[in-house]
């Protein structure tokens, strides 16, 4: 049974790799009402691919997103998809080399290094 303004029979099983996904598509669209961290949007930036959705936290944040209206605007959306497409709305730029998660773990654990140290003395 689908909720109102939802497709029924729509069913997911699993995970895949979005990979070979996102290496065929020319971006990512996301439809998520709300969205705390969308990794498939940085998955999307960290292979090259923009993602367009609505301006909902999380998807407004993440980098190379473009967004427009509020969860439900379809319009908006779909306006910014075909604007986007024309090339009359252009894609960020998205330093990729900063979505690689050794550059975090190696920051992270240079930050816990300098705070755990044992005190001298």
């Amino acid at each position: 049974r689908a909720a109102a303004g939802r497709l029924a029979g729509v069913t997911v099983v699993g995970r895949a790799d979005p990979r070979p996904h996102l290496a065929d598509a020319h971006a990512l669209l996301h439809t998520a009402e709300w969205e705390g961290l969308p990794r498939v949007v940085l998955e999307a930036a960290a292979v090259g691919r923009p993602a367009l959705g609505y301006d909902v936290k999380g998807v407004s944040d993440a980098p190379g997103a473009l967004v427009a209206g509020r969860p439900g605007e379809t319009r908006g959306l779909a306006d910014l998809v075909a604007r986007w497409w024309a090339g009359e709305v252009e894609t960020p730029a998205v330093d990729r080399a900063s979505l690689d998660w050794h550059r975090a773990h190696d920051a992270v654990t240079g930050l816990l290094g300098s705070v755990l140290a044992p005190p001298r003395g």
